[in-house]
């Protein structure tokens, strides 16, 4: 299962990472906030069970909570775009029913 496909956590944001998890919240407007919460939580645990040194992981989380924050946004950007290219097709299509070729 990936983040995406997740339900959001419950788990509350403290210190460094709820504010890492505000400065992506404004930058992507359009994602939920539990998205955001959870890409973060997310990124900090992956990075923190494999870490040898601590002083650089909350730069770390906020980059890539950052690079996956901006791989959903295009996702979702692209089913958006999706749906209007869908929608015109059926509008465009519609007359074209009752032809007869």
């Amino acid at each position: 299962m990936t983040l995406i496909d997740s339900a959001p956590s419950t788990l509350p944001l403290t210190g460094e990472l709820a504010s890492i998890a505000a400065m992506l919240a404004e930058r992507y407007p359009d994602l939920t906030r539990a998205r955001i919460d959870d890409a973060v939580l997310a990124t900090y645990e992956r990075l923190n069970s494999t870490a040898r040194l601590r002083g650089h992981l909350f730069p770390l989380t906020a980059n890539r909570a950052r690079v996956l924050l901006e791989q959903l946004d295009a996702e979702r950007a692209i089913d958006d775009d999706l749906a209007d290219v869908s929608v015109d097709i059926c509008h465009a299509l519609a007359p074209m029913v009752d032809r007869s070729w």
